[in-house]
This record gives structure tokens, C-alpha cells and sequence, in this order.
């Protein structure tokens, strides 16, 4: 493991690190140096994919970890925007201490798909392109020590010549104020891989108040915002506790002084914003108000209601205006609904507002009254008019949540839907933790039996995919309003037994990766009778007919069949483009190889087969 020099003050040895220091001082220093590039051979940040690679890395001598060496402490120090290495082959995106890091690079050769990243450049803006391409190997290598011989022919069919390098990866660094850049977009391969604090985010949500009243701690329900004790619950009259969405709901008795009282309103003037709550009632008249936010008067108020007298809509009420309520109606039904109002960045009228019923945009464009909220209380069971003896809420109320960020319209939808969801069950605040991971503060979230990461999916171009047991995917953009949808998890298994061939080898059948929509999909066989050639055969049905001597073929046939030479390995592979077709999600294809071998168990003196390999197609 090589290292910048020998960590001994004083030596000869120092020179690179301390010129290093010099030339990236320097460039800060530079008013007119708007970037720092720094380029080497290996990672420093770990872990990195690695294809056909020693995976050589760096080490401390005095054993501290990766980003604590003196080379990555230069880096930080200096607030360096982008480290580019290879060495293993493969596309990774880490980051630590205000460094990102990029590795790119495959040996044309020795495997497939190749690739590389492109970088462009604009005012305040860097823009990282990952492109790859399938390519095809023959047998034969060219001479060289070791073991991993580059192919000595190598070709890209026509029909990938035709659609060229295909976009696997995109990722945006954002100039930061003062000095250095974080990274405000990140998908695909080039989606965060491992160590990663994205730190200095100008834009950090601020998740402010979450009461799910799910315990309530001495006289008060907890709040789980960001803003600590602030804003918790305290109940005040008929207030009970009853089943909520998820976990625990409050009852109220609907009269004056029925009320949960949660501190001041963190929100003021035309702050954007996002407030949601979970409302039950069967209210016969009137307008009934859940939650209110803020002081009576003009603009200064927020009063989530449901107009009963109006046909049971959801309306917001801002005080000397009021949205004219459209969409869903009936919500005083006695279900549970979830009312969400959005104000986006920049808007300051009532007609701003976008407004939800259970995470489905109903309406906006509705009132020209200014929004000004003011600096009342954040109420659960009445409106905020003075003096407060109406518009009392007579039914259960549960997640309570704001944040002083607008939410897309996937996001609103996905916050309800991860609370029905029976394999889920979410309430605001893990809803929150989700969010941490796509806005990439934090590297992935544990919530019960799943690890959520943010990566690409079918439904859009960012979001979030459940890993352990898979089965889920956040899909959080803006184009698209996709909210939470099932997720096909791409499997690989071997079934059965193969049959042996020359000298006992038993071929062995295994893949690369898995299939996955839109990829390329490699299905390879090793113990095969060196030089010699190898049968594919793939259906999507399984066979499992005796074909004698211990010899079983587990593809159904007709199916579809390659003849692929066996290099002097044994080794060879087979690539299957996968289409990008979500009617494919879930389909399974079976595969074997037939290794002609005069010494095979099959014929017999015909072949030798390998093991049957069961592969699902989904998705990521």
C-alpha cells in the first residue's frame, strides 16, 4: 500500500506532500481559481466498486483511518472540490470533509461495460457525467506477468455502436459561500457509495415541529422536530388518547378549552413552508379546524379546516381570506385524511398555496390575501380566531408536522403513503430520516428491517430504494409526482447441479451482476474445459429433465441459445442486454452452459453442463 511519503518530519521523503500543500494553497489564495481538481491513481475514500483490480489503497503508517490521512487532510484543509483517481476500474462517488471524491476508469480488455466521466464546467456549477458502453471479448490474451491479461481482441457490436455510451450517472457540485462545494445532485452510479457528510448545506431542511402523540412524558406529548421542547403538546380539557394512523392519535371533545397547546409558531411572514396533520371527524356543521398556526388577523393566521358547510372540503383559512376548497370532499366521513398545505419558496399570497388531501394534489390558485403569519401558537382543536370560541374540532387528530421548506408534490405523496403502507407504517419523523438520506446529509437510514440509500428507480431520476429484503422505492421528483411504489428487487440463484467433464471438472455457472431494466446483463461459466466451446441456453421457463449420467437441463427448450468460445481459463460470458420495461419487472430467465468436452457425462463423450442459474429481472 503506497503512501505520499514516509510520515517522517524532516526527510527528503516529505517533499511531494509538501509541495502538494503549497500548490493547493496556492490556488485558494487565487481569486480567479474558482475550482480545485486534484487527480491520483488510487482511492483514498473507502469502500470503491472494484472490477479486475488488486484495489490498491493508501495507508497512515501511524494507522489511521482513510480520510485521516495527511493526504486527505490536505485536501480538506484546503477545501479541495473534487478528487478524481481509477486504479479499480469502476464508477464509485464518496465524500468526506468537504471532498468529494470520483473514481472512474476501466481496463478496455479485461471486462465489460467500459466507461468514463465527463466533466463540465459552468459559473458556480460542476457537472459529472458518467458514461458506459458494452463491449465484446474474444478469447486469447496478450502477453503480460500476472494473471489479468487484457483479451487480445476485444469489439462493440453494431447494435451498441448505434446507441453509443449510455448515461449511467450524474452528480452536481454547488459552489459553496467562502470556500469549497458540496454536492447538490447525485444519481445512478455516481449516486453517494460510502463514507459521506455532505457538510456546509446551505439548505438544510428545517424540520421544525412533529407531534405523533405517541407518549405523552409527564404533562406534555414529545415533539420530535428538530427544535426540541419548544413546541411540545401540552393537552388541556377533554383531551384522550385513541388509535392514530400509526401509533397514537389525541380524541378531542369539539368544545371550548378541548385543545392541545404546542408553544409559539415557528413559522413567520410569508416563510415557505409545509404543514401537515392527520384529521378524523364527523362533523355535521360548520367548519371545524384540526390545527391552527399564528394570530387571528389579516394574513397572520393558519387554520387547516375542513368546511363541513361547504360540502366537507379541505380549506385554508389565513384570516380576511380563505381558499375556495375544491377536490376531494366528505372528509368529515369519520376516516382518517391526511390535509397538507404547501407554501412554495417565494410565494406570499394565498393563491401560492398548494393544497393536498391524502398526499394527491387537490388545488391552488385560490385568494389574493397576503400571508403573513404571525407569532401565535401552534394549536391541535380550535382556530386561531379571537376570542376562541369557534370552529372547535370534534374528532381525533394525529401527526402533527412541520417543516420550513416546501415539499415537492411526490414528496406530500409519499409522507402519506409510507404511513399506509402495511409493509411500512412510517410516521413524519421517520419520513423525516428518509429525507436526510435524499437530500444526502446522511449516507442511509435503518428503519426497522430496512436500510434505505438514495439511487436511481424506474419511476424517476432520484429517490430513495429499501435495500434489506428490497420490495420499496421513494421516488422524489418533482416531474414525475411519483410517490412510494412496489420495487422488483433483481436476484441471481444457482438450482440443480452440473455434470462433469475432462479431468472432473464440473463447469460452474454464476453472473456478474444482476438484471436489472435498462442494463446489460452478464451470465459467465468457469471450470470448463479450457479452449474448447460453451452453449448458453436461456428461457424464462424451467425444465428440470433427466438427460442421463447425472446430467439435468433446467432451462425449458425452445428458449434461446449462444455459442461462446472457452478461454484458456476455462472461463467465458455471455451478455444480455436487458430492455428498460417495466412489464419485464419480476420475470425470471433460466440459464445454463453446455461445455463441449469429448470427455462430458453427457452423449455420453458429448458435453459436460454446468449448474442452472435463476435470475429475476427487476429493478433499482
Amino acid at each position: 500500500l503506497p503512501t505520499v511519503d514516509d510520515g517522517l518530519p524532516g526527510t527528503a521523503a516529505d517533499d511531494q506532500l509538501t509541495w502538494l500543500d503549497g500548490v493547493l494553497a496556492a490556488g485558494r489564495a487565487d481569486p480567479s481559481v474558482e475550482w480545485i481538481l486534484v487527480q491520483g491513481h488510487m482511492p483514498v475514500l473507502r469502500p470503491v466498486r472494484v472490477r479486475n483490480s488488486s484495489n490498491l489503497g493508501l495507508r497512515d503508517l501511524n494507522g489511521a483511518t482513510e480520510f485521516q490521512t495527511q493526504l486527505w487532510q490536505t485536501l480538506s484543509t484546503h477545501e479541495v472540490d473534487l478528487y478524481f483517481c481509477g486504479e479499480v476500474h469502476d464508477l464509485t462517488l464518496s465524500r468526506y470533509g468537504g471532498v468529494t471524491q470520483v473514481v472512474h476508469g476501466a481496463l478496455i480488455g479485461n471486462h465489460s461495460p467500459i466507461n468514463y466521466v465527463r466533466v463540465d464546467v459552468h459559473p458556480g456549477r460542476l457537472e459529472l457525467t458518467a458514461k458506459e458502453i458494452p463491449v465484446q471479448l474474444t478469447a486469447g490474451s496478450l502477453w503480460q506477468t500476472g494473471s489479468n491479461r487484457p483479451r487480445a481482441n476485444f469489439d462493440i457490436p453494431a447494435t451498441t455502436r448505434t446507441l453509443g455510451y449510455q448515461t449511467v450517472g450524474y452528480a452536481e457540485l454547488t459552489r459553496l459561500p467562502g470556500g469549497g462545494s458540496w454536492v447538490t445532485q447525485a444519481t445512478g452510479k455516481l449516486a453517494p457509495y460510502g463514507t459521506f457528510n455532505n457538510g456546509n448545506n446551505p439548505t438544510l431542511t428545517e424540520y421544525l415541529v412533529d407531534l405523533d402523540f405517541d407518549q405523552l412524558t409527564g404533562s406534555a406529548f414529545a415533539n420530535a422536530g428538530s427544535t426540541g421542547v419548544v413546541n411540545n403538546g401540552a393537552p388541556f380539557g377533554n383531551v384522550a388518547a385513541t388509535a392514530g394512523v400509526s401509533g397514537q392519535a389525541v380524541a378531542l371533545g369539539g368544545a371550548s378549552g378541548d385543545e392541545v397547546l404546542a408553544g409559539s409558531s415557528p413559522l413567520s411572514g410569508a416563510q415557505e413552508r409545509t404543514v401537515s396533520v392527520w384529521a378524523k371527524t364527523t362533523a355535521q356543521s360548520g367548519i371545524v379546524t384540526p390545527l391552527t398556526l399564528g394570530t387571528n388577523g389579516f394574513g397572520s393566521k393558519w387554520d387547516m379546516d375542513i368546511d363541513v358547510q361547504n360540502g366537507g372540503v379541505f380549506e385554508l383559512g389565513v384570516g380576511a381570506g380563505r381558499t375556495i376548497g375544491s377536490g376531494a370532499s366528505n372528509l368529515n366521513d369519520g376516516q382518517w385524511h391526511m390535509l397538507t398545505a404547501v407554501l412554495p419558496a417565494g410565494g406570499t399570497i394565498l393563491g401560492d398555496v398548494r393544497m393536498f388531501v391524502d398526499g394527491a394534489f387537490a388545488y391552488s390558485n385560490s385568494g389574493t390575501r397576503v400571508i403573513n403569519t404571525g407569532i401565535g401558537d401552534v394549536v391541535v382543536g380550535r382556530s386561531a380566531n379571537f376570542p376562541s370560541t369557534i370552529q372547535f374540532f370534534p374528532g381525533d387528530v394525529a401527526d402533527l408536522v412541520i417543516w420550513s421548506e416546501a415539499l415537492s408534490d411526490a414528496q406530500v405523496q409519499s409522507l402519506h403513503d409510507v404511513a399506509l403502507e402495511p409493509g411500512l407504517v412510517y410516521n413524519a419523523n421517520q419520513f423525516e430520516q428518509l429525507l436526510e438520506v435524499y437530500r444526502q446529509t446522511q449516507p442511509e437510514a435503518a428503519l426497522g428491517t430496512y436500510v434505505w440509500q438514495r439511487t436511481t428507480g424506474m419511476a424517476g431520476p432520484a429517490g430513495l430504494t429499501a435495500l434489506a429484503n428490497g420490495g420499496f422505492e421513494l421516488v422524489f421528483d418533482v416531474a414525475t409526482g411519483a410517490g412510494l411504489h412496489t420495487v422488483t428487487p433483481a436476484t441471481v440463484a444457482n438450482i440443480g447441479a452440473g455434470c462433469a467433464g475432462t479431468a472432473g471438472l464440473v463447469p460452474a455457472i454464476s453472473a456478474s451482476s444482476t438484471p436489472v431494466v435498462g442494463t446489460t446483463f452478464s451470465i459467465d461459466v468457469a471450470s470448463a474445459l479450457p479452449n474448447s466451446f460453451g452453449i448458453a441456453a436461456v428461457s424464462t421457463a424451467r425444465f428440470d429433465i433427466p438427460l442421463g449420467n447425472g446430467c439435468t437441463l433446467y432451462p425449458q427448450q425452445p428458449g434461446a441459445t449462444a455459442l461462446a468460445p472457452i478461454s484458456a481459463a476455462g472461463t467465458a460470458s455471455l451478455s444480455l442486454p436487458i430492455p428498460n420495461t417495466l412489464a419485464l419487472l419480476g420475470a425470471e430467465l433460466y440459464a445454463q452452459w453446455f461445455v463441449i468436452d469429448p470427455a462430458g457425462a453427457f452423449g455420453p463423450n458429448i458435453a459436460s453442463l454446468s449448474d442452472g442459474l435463476l435470475a429475476t429481472i427487476g429493478d433499482v
